[in-house]
C-alpha cells in the first residue's frame, strides 16, 4: 500500500511494487490512506509523511491505534534528515526511505520485513501478483 498525496511518486512507488512481484494499493491522502488500510490490510505501507490534511506522522498513528504492529509502515519521505529519521521511528514508524528511493534499495528493504512476500496470511492482502 503507497500513501501519498504526490499522486506521481504514489504511482510510480506501486509500478516499483508490482515489479518486484507485489500487489499494491494507492492512496493520494492520509485520510482515505487510513480507510484503506484498515479495508484492505496490507502487509506493508509506505507512507509519505509530508502531506496536507493529515500527515504521515498522523496517519501512522491512526494506523497504529487501529491495527497496533499487524501493519508495517514505512517512511517514505523526502524528509532524511537524522531529526527526521528519529521523529518516524518515535511516531511508529518500522523503517525510513529518503525519496527518490533507489529501486533496489525499496527491494531489499521489502524483502527484509517480509519473511515470505509470496505467503499469504489470513485477513491481509496478498503479495502474490495472481
Amino acid at each position: 500500500m503507497v500513501i501519498d498525496d504526490n499522486q506521481d511518486a504514489a504511482n510510480v512507488t506501486a509500478m516499483v511494487v508490482q515489479a518486484l512481484g507485489g500487489e499494491c494499493r494507492i492512496a493520494y491522502d492520509g485520510i482515505s490512506g487510513v480507510r484503506e488500510v484498515l479495508a484492505y490490510r496490507p502487509e506493508i505501507v509506505l507512507l509519505d509523511i509530508g502531506m496536507p490534511g493529515i500527515d504521515g506522522y498522523e496517519t501512522c498513528s491512526r494506523i497504529r491505534r487501529e491495527l497496533g504492529r499487524g501493519v508495517l509502515v514505512v517512511a517514505l519521505t523526502g524528509f532524511g534528515q537524522q531529526q527526521d529519521r528519529d521523529k518516524a521511528a518515535r511516531s511508529g514508524f518500522d523503517a525510513h526511505l529518503t525519496k527518490p528511493a533507489d529501486p533496489k534499495e525499496l527491494a531489499r528493504l521489502l524483502s527484509d520485513l517480509c519473511v515470505d512476500p509470496h505467503a499469504d496470511a489470513p485477513g491481509r492482502g496478498s503479495s502474490d501478483p495472481r
